[in-house]
């Protein structure tokens, strides 16, 4: 088996094991788009905030919020 270097997730075979993979989900209520965007509000208090990066628009823009 080959090794992965970079998760690509537009690619076929791998992309769902991307943080940035479109796989909404439901965590305690609350619907996110992205692992990326979950794990980046995490690193925040204000609720506000919060929403703000869950809502971003693309996981990068999670991630640069983050």
């Amino acid at each position: 088996m080959d090794k992965l270097f970079f998760l690509d997730p537009r690619d076929a075979e791998t992309g769902f094991l991307s943080n940035f993979y479109r796989a909404e989900f439901l965590l305690d209520g609350t619907l996110w788009p992205t692992v990326e965007h979950y794990y980046q509000a995490q690193k925040f208090t204000d609720a506000a905030y919060v929403e703000r990066i869950r809502l971003a628009a693309t996981p990068r823009v999670a991630k640069n919020l983050g």
